[in-house]
């Protein structure tokens, strides 16, 4: 592959296929003519174009070094110096971008080899797919988990809220009704009562929190 500091792997593609500095005070012309090794400089893939068309581009011309830049590896095969000549920029599905391949200068292009290429895309297709889909459930994994142990914390704290002044609660209830007259000891028994189940029903709440 070409290494990530090679001009002919830029790390963003402009979307209307502009070369850069091409408009700036005339910077690649020299007596009039564009500087080759400017122009070079400024090769941009028309990956943008294949990508908006999704259609599959082939690009000719590649070891021209006066309009691309030197050193566009050409596979083992290829002899010492040698650039590869052409490659095909061919859209992946589902808007992942483009797979840009060159082309064996010791092959020709014909059917055989067009469709090889597209399986190569349409299986990296299907693995930044997977890839992508694995880190979606990664990230819901992962939101459900923060919003349980949300959860938990909440249940948690307001179950000890409740548990504290409960407690207090029941100690003067029980007092109260064993010395209450008689036309309240009902009352306060049914206070008694319902403050226990309460106290139940927050105890479990903390259970349920562990």
């Amino acid at each position: 592959g070409i290494t990530s500091d090679h001009r002919g792997c830029p790390s963003s593609i402009p979307e209307d296929n502009s070369r850069p500095d091409h408009d700036h005070g005339g910077d690649n012309v020299i007596d009039g003519h564009e500087d080759p090794s400017m122009m070079a400089a400024a090769f941009v893939w028309p990956a943008w174009q294949s990508f908006t068309s999704n259609s599959v581009l082939r690009v000719e011309g590649l070891d021209d070094t006066r309009m691309v830049p030197p050193g566009l590896p050409a596979g083992p095969w290829s002899a010492e110096g040698e650039s590869t000549k052409g490659a095909v920029i061919i859209p992946l599905q589902v808007g992942h971008g483009v797979v840009i391949l060159g082309i064996n200068n010791r092959c020709d292009y014909d059917e055989k080899y067009s469709n090889f290429f597209e399986l190569i895309a349409h299986h990296m297709a299907g693995s930044i797919s997977r890839t992508k889909a694995l880190m979606e459930e990664q990230s819901r994994a992962r939101k459900l988990a923060e919003l349980d142990h949300a959860k938990t914390m909440f249940f948690s704290n307001i179950s000890h809220e409740f548990r504290t002044p409960l407690m207090l609660m029941l100690g003067p209830l029980e007092d109260s009704l064993r010395v209450a007259p008689p036309h309240l000891q009902h009352s306060l028994s049914m206070a008694l009562r319902n403050t226990q189940r309460l106290h139940k029903l927050v105890n479990s709440l903390l259970d349920f929190a562990r």
